[in-house]
């Protein structure tokens, strides 16, 4: 919960369903363009192979994928991928533990504090299309997303 009120003396109570389904958001930012695909459960390795063949195909340029250390980006089966296609993708990692380097960091912040934050959906289908319309939102907003790699330092 981000922000809320109450009476004074009473707590504030926030009534939901408790399920433990699990939908994760895959995403890629450059400076003039925001790329998701959303997965329901955790992200695996064929996810993440996905969505790099949706990049490149959306994208024919050289592509820098810039990733923290999430133990799927190093699995076995994504570096064959990135071996194969090593002409138009590279890859860097981040330095553990340093989110603000991460542009695509600042976009994530931005989407739970000012579209998913005090929201309680009621199953899994409503939760994906919440985040589908307001990550589409976001993509649609164009102009903020040199600034996420200002504010990354890169």
């Amino acid at each position: 919960m981000v922000k809320t009120w109450s009476l004074i003396g009473k707590t504030p109570i926030l009534r939901h369903k408790m399920s433990w389904k699990k939908l994760s958001v895959i995403g890629a930012i450059s400076q003039k363009d925001f790329h998701f695909q959303i997965v329901t459960g955790s992200v695996k390795s064929q996810d993440l192979i996905h969505f790099l063949k949706m990049l490149l195909k959306e994208n024919r340029k050289k592509i820098l994928i810039v990733w923290d250390n999430l133990s799927v980006h190093k699995s076995k089966v994504v570096k064959e991928f990135l071996k194969e296609n090593e002409k138009r993708l590279r890859v860097e990692f981040l330095p553990p533990y340093a989110p603000e380097l991460n542009p695509q960091e600042y976009i994530w912040g931005r989407w739970k504090r000012n579209y998913m934050s005090n929201f309680c959906p009621e199953n899994l289908s409503s939760l994906i299309q919440r985040t589908k319309s307001t990550l589409g939102k976001l993509k649609s907003n164009t102009s903020s997303f040199e600034s996420y790699w200002k504010q990354a330092g890169i």
